[in-house]
Parts: structure tokens; sequence; C-alpha cells
């Protein structure tokens, strides 16, 4: 069977299929490897069009020659006219803000043409982490004019969707990018919510569906999503299935979405089943063979499939295994394919024609069609089919098809006007980029982890700095302070830009923030945004006295919950101390009703107190066993403080407590960078350290280790304890 390697196939195919030069493609990788199929037979590795052929590309269709892919249709009559309007990879960025409503000024200039004959889809990648996505958190409304207000909740990923509502789209697949913050973000994106209480859904969720063919989610958070197969995409709508229908002028058009199989190695879909399991091309089409013979049992004879597959040449690959295909729209590689007759943005260059012309299994044509991405253009493809449901090549007019840009020009040429929900949501969000993203403190070299599965599983260089934040704050106002604690359930999200160039399947790149020219923020500066996404709940600092027993339960506590796979909230994250546990041991057990500690826990091996240089100066625990007579002061957030996350904190000995938000006076503090968070709180913590301590010159450094590397939190299971080298005896 052939090896799907989706992470190296790619150049030469490409090359013949696009006839581009070799490497003519972003993110395309030379090929060698040997593909067997199922008969057992062995093949060279994929060097020719798609159908095996070594036939040079007819360089006025971009079929090959050899097997006629496109078929000759000249004369044929045209039965049925479908506009196709498209886009992948829209992944609002901060040029989203201008960039957006020019698409979508396009978008509808171009339906006006055909409004009867028009299907809108996407092939996937609609939202992605960064300045646009997290600065939904701060769009709780959108005043819509007339006194229409559009709800939504303050919740991230929101506007993006909210935003192709307005714009009319049908369909899309999966891409990569909507499962980057967890299944969490994409039920929250797509599904309804009461979002001001009154007991109806104000938000809505998607009004088109989402597809797969090759993602199982029985098992996920999103499962309450899934819909029927093969519903009208209306029925369908906030739902999640392996294929839809939109009926067009009176002709039901059938739609399956696909999703790159290295969705797991490239994103974070959690326990999301991506198929097919045996890294099989061939399996690959099976599954969504199956979804188009479905469709066309029930009468349906026109298909398009949503393939999200990363490289365009693994769409190319197969379109030729395919039967009743007749276009695929390409996702993830930001390929621009385009005719000699569009306009592209200044310094655009095609990477293959609009559309590329290929047979599928059937031998009849197929077109393959994708723009770049990020708004910058919408695919328009007007194509005719013939009485059976085949595309008649003749009808295909490079006047029409093709890519249109939606930049200032290019809305200007199709007259287009913006949509108003588009721009209202647009500029709402750009408010918040501009004045949030703006105001910076400090700078990062390195990506700060805060994704979930890390900062509450292990220690993270997000978790030290918070906490490094809060111990240097809290030193300012009591010198005694020694060490800091938080749990990991409070970190929200990571600081920094996850990078999957156009068209790779590498794993993904983890870098410092992105630059932001439209707040006028350099890359790596830490800003307002970034910290009040990672920090969301922004607890207030609370000053405590513990004695080294009451010290190892809470850290007892913050262990109890690690079990492989598993995120538990309470997961400390610590400054001016070094703690060892052993998963192996005991956990802390606490009666759920009373509060009570009913097993202790053994897990908590040794602790002890750094100086600022990171050296030992006492031990609190040595051996699982508190030290006699040792108290410390720690500064800790004051929801932990108050028993949450089930911290046995509320009834300590002697904890002289401080809440420092309230018993402090800010007036003298010397530190005073950031005002947009109350002082005593973890957000201004984080903002005056960073602004104390780095900047872009002297930027924080220290890159995010495994946690057989960690130092602060040593995880027994996977490295030795060194905790108490270097203390006192």
């Amino acid at each position: 069977m052939k090896n799907l390697d989706l992470r190296t196939r790619g150049a030469s195919l490409l090359a013949s299929a696009l006839f581009l030069p070799l490497g003519g493609c972003p993110g395309d990788e030379p090929m060698g490897e040997t593909d067997t199929d199922p008969s057992g037979s062995t093949s060279s590795g994929s060097t020719s069009g798609v159908d095996g052929s070594t036939g040079d590309p007819d360089p006025t269709t971009g079929a090959d020659e050899s097997t006629g892919s496109t078929g000759d249709t000249e004369g044929d009559d045209v039965a049925f006219t479908l506009q196709l309007l498209h886009a992948s990879d829209q992944e609002g960025n901060v040029e989203a803000v201008v960039d957006a409503p020019g698409f979508s000024a396009v978008l509808e200039a171009l339906r006006a043409e055909m409004p009867e004959q028009t299907l809108t889809v996407t092939s996937g990648d609609v939202w992605i982490p960064g300045p646009f996505y997290a600065a939904g958190a701060d769009v709780d409304q959108v005043d819509l004019g007339g006194g229409e207000v559009l709800l939504l909740g303050g919740v991230t990923g929101r506007p993006d969707i909210a935003m192709h509502n307005a714009m009319g789209f049908q369909a899309a697949c999966f891409g990569n990018h909507e499962w980057d913050r967890g299944q969490g973000d994409v039920a929250a994106i797509l599904g309804p919510d009461d979002v001001d209480g009154d007991g109806t859904n104000d938000w809505l969720g998607a009004s088109f569906p989402y597809t797969s063919a090759n993602l199982d989610f029985s098992r996920s958070v999103v499962a309450d999503l899934v819909v029927a197969d093969g519903l009208e995409w209306s029925e369908a709508a906030g739902g999640i299935a392996r294929s839809t229908v939109v009926t067009v002028d009176g002709e039901p058009i059938g739609v399956v979405g696909a999703t790159t199989p290295t969705l797991e190695d490239i994103s974070s879909p959690g326990n999301v089943g991506v198929l097919p399991p045996d890294d099989s091309l061939e399996t690959l089409a099976g599954i969504i063979q199956e979804q188009v013979d479905a469709l066309t049992r029930a009468g349906i004879d026109k298909i398009v499939v949503l393939a999200h597959m990363q490289q365009i040449a693994i769409e190319t690959e197969l379109a030729g295994m395919l039967s009743g295909v007749d276009v695929i729209v390409a996702g993830g590689s930001n390929t621009l394919l385009a005719d000699d007759g569009d306009v592209l943005r200044p310094g655009d260059e095609a990477s293959g024609p609009y559309p590329t012309m290929l047979s599928n299994a059937d031998g009849d044509p197929l077109a393959l069609v994708n723009t770049d991405g990020n708004y910058r253009y919408v695919g328009r493809l007007v194509v005719g089919f013939d009485e059976a449901g085949v595309i008649v090549t003749s009808s295909l007019d490079e006047a029409i098809n093709g890519a249109w840009a939606t930049d200032e020009a290019g809305v200007a040429a199709v007259g287009g006007t913006p949509d108003p929900t588009v721009a209202a949501i647009s500029d709402a969000v750009g408010q918040v980029i501009v004045a949030k993203d703006g105001n910076t403190f400090g700078a990062t070299s390195v990506w700060l982890e805060g994704r979930r599965s890390f900062v509450r599983t292990e220690e993270t260089n997000l978790g030290n700095l918070t906490a490094s934040a809060n111990l240097a704050y809290a030193q300012l106002v009591d010198p005694t302070v020694e060490i800091a604690l938080k749990n990991g359930g409070g970190i929200r999200r990571e600081i920094g830009f996850i990078s999957v160039p156009p068209g790779s399947t590498d794993p993904p790149q983890y870098l410092p923030p992105q630059a932001n020219p439209l707040a006028g923020k350099e890359e790596g500066e830490v800003s307002q945004l970034d910290i009040e996404a990672a920090l969301a709940f922004n607890n207030g600092l609370t000053l405590l006295t513990l004695e080294s027993g009451e010290l190892k339960a809470a850290l007892e506590r913050g262990v109890a919950g690690w079990v492989m796979g598993a995120t538990p909230g309470p997961f400390p994250q610590v400054a001016g101390m070094r703690i060892s546990f052993d998963p192996a041991g005991t956990a802390q057990v606490i009666d759920a009703m009373t509060g009570i500690i009913t097993t202790p826990g053994e897990r908590v091996r040794n602790v002890a107190v750094l100086d600022s240089a990171g050296d030992c100066v006492r031990a609190l625990v040595e051996d699982g066993v508190p030290v006699p007579g040792e108290t410390v002061r720690v500064v800790i957030l004051d929801f932990l403080a108050s028993g949450g996350d089930g911290y046995p904190l509320d009834a300590l000995v002697a904890p002289m407590r401080v809440d420092m938000a309230v018993d402090t006076d800010f007036s003298v503090f010397p530190w005073s960078a950031a005002d947009f968070a109350p002082a005593g709180t973890e957000q201004d913590a984080m903002a005056e350290f960073l602004a104390q301590t780095t900047s872009l010159m002297a930027p924080y450094a220290r890159a995010d280790t495994s946690s057989d590397a960690d130092t602060r939190i040593q995880n027994l299971q996977v490295r030795a304890d060194t905790v108490l080298d270097g203390c006192p005896p």
C-alpha cells in the first residue's frame, strides 16, 4: 500500500501536475520513497501525474497530455452552471482588520453577478490563535447600528465565525489551526450559547456546518455538535458532519470535507480520532470515497471535496483516486493558483493555473482550485456541467475564473462594498488590538509555554515567569517572602506564535509574539493583550506564612491529580523553591464534602528554598517528611489561599494573611509602568516585572524544557532528584 508520508510527499509530483519548476511551491520537499500497492507490487515514488503517467502537462489546461485528463468536451451542452466562491486559511491576523472587510466586498460583488447559482465554501483554518483571535475575549458585543447588537460573549474565535456567518459561507472543512487551542475552544466557537443568561441562545454558533470525513469526534467534547451526514447545509448549520448538501439553483451539490492526517503532529486535537491510522494515501482516499458514494447513491452527481492537506501535491494526487468528484478545493498550502488575466496583489506570483484541470478516477475532468490565505483573495470558479454531472471544460473562462484580489484595488475593480457586519466586527476587534497589543511591557525571545497540557502537568517557562513575577512583586511589599506558588489551571494561554509555514507538515515552530505593525508592537514584545489572555482570571496576590507540613500538604494537593493523560488544574507552578514528586506514590485524598484530608499523600519527596541565584538555602521537606520547626512566607493566589482548587490552606495555624490588593498601600510602590490591571493582582505583577527586568535589547530568554530537564518541579518518573543538592547540612 502506498505510504502517505505527508511530511515529504510533494515536490516532484507538484511540479508535474502544475508544470512548475521543481521547488516552485512553498513547503514541498523532494520525494524518494518506494510505494507498494495492496497486491504487493512496488512502484517508484510519486514523480509523475496522479494517474501514474509520465506525459508532459498541457500548457493550456494543466492536464496530462497522455491521458487527456480534462476530456474533450468542446461542444457539449451545459445543463447546469455553478459559481463556486471559495477561500482557505483565512486565519485572521492583524491584517484581517482591513483584509476581511475587503474580502467581504469582493465576495458579495461576485455573488451578486450569479446570486442563484453560487456556492460559498472554505477549506479550513478559519481562525488561528494570535492577536485577532485573542482580542475576541474583549469583544462581548458588536453594535451593528439601527439598535441591532451582536452578542459574542467575549469568547475568542467567535468574531471570526461571526464574520463568516455574515458573508454567507455554506460549508467548511476542518483545517489544523482550528484545533490549536484544543477541543474546548472549537466547542465554544461553533456551538450555541446563552450569552446574557436569559434562557435563550444569543450566540447561535456557526450558520454553516463543518465537515471532515476522516476525523472521529465520538469521544471528544465536540461530540454533541455532530449531526447526520448528507443533510442540507441549512439543517446542519452549527454542526459537524462528514458531508453536507447545498442546493444551488435547484441542483444538489454534495460537499465532503477531509483534514490532513498529520493533524496530531501539527496541532492539538486531543482525543479526536485522526484517520487513517495506517498512513496510507489509498486509505484516506477510500475514507473520502465512502462519503462521495453515499451522496451519489442519493442521486447527487456534482461533488465538491474540501481538502485541507497542507500540501497541494496531496490534493493533486487524491484527485486521480476519487470517483465521482468534480472539484477539489485545496487548503493549508496557501498556494496561489491564478490565470494570466488575474490582477494579483503587488509582489504576488501565481504558483500554477486556475483552475488546474486533472482527471478523477473515472477519467472525467476534475478542477483543483486554491488561493492564498489571510483574506487576500476570493477564489472564483464558474463551471458548466452536462446532463450527467460532468464538467464541460469549454465552459471555463479565464476572464471570469481565477483569484480575485481583495486589496483596495481589487475592491474598486468589482465595485464592492464591505459587508457592514464584517466591517463592524473587524473594527471592534481592531480597536482592541491597537489599544491592548500596542501597550507593551518588556520582551521575550522565546515562546512562553502556557498550553493546558503543559502548565497542568509540568514546569513551564511561562509558569516560572509568572511565579517569579509574583515573588519579586511581593518582596517589594514584604522582603521576608521567600517562595511563590500558583496553580497551572490559572494560566489560560501561551504567549507566542505557532508557526506552520504554508505547505509544511513538519512539526510547528513555537516562536515569541509576532510583531503587530497596526499597534506599533515589535516582534518579541509582550503586550497587555498577551498578559490578559495568559492570566485571564487575574487573581489577587496573597501573602501567607506556612509551616513546612502545611506547605507539603498544599503541594501534595497540587500533584495529587497527576496521571498520565490528565490535566489537573491544581498542578503547581513555583518560584523561589525546588520540589520533587513521585507520581507512583500515594496521592492525597480530600473529602469533597468536608474538605478534610483523609489520605495525606506521599508523592512530594523533597522541597528546598532557593536564594535569588538559585542556590539552596534550606530544606523544608526531606525524603517525604516535613522538616520540624521550619516555616516559610509565601505569595500565593488569593483563590488558592481561600481553599480554591481544593488547596488545604483555609485552616492554617498562624497564616498572617495579607491580601495585597486590599491591604497594601501602593501609592509608595516602586514599580509603576503598568496601570491596566488593579495593583496587587497577577496581571499587574507580570506586567511590572517584565517592564523592570526585560526589554527588546535584553529579552526573557529561558526556553521551555522537557520535563526530564525541569529543575523547579522535578518529576521522578522521568528524572533523578536533585532538589536538595547544595543544601546546607
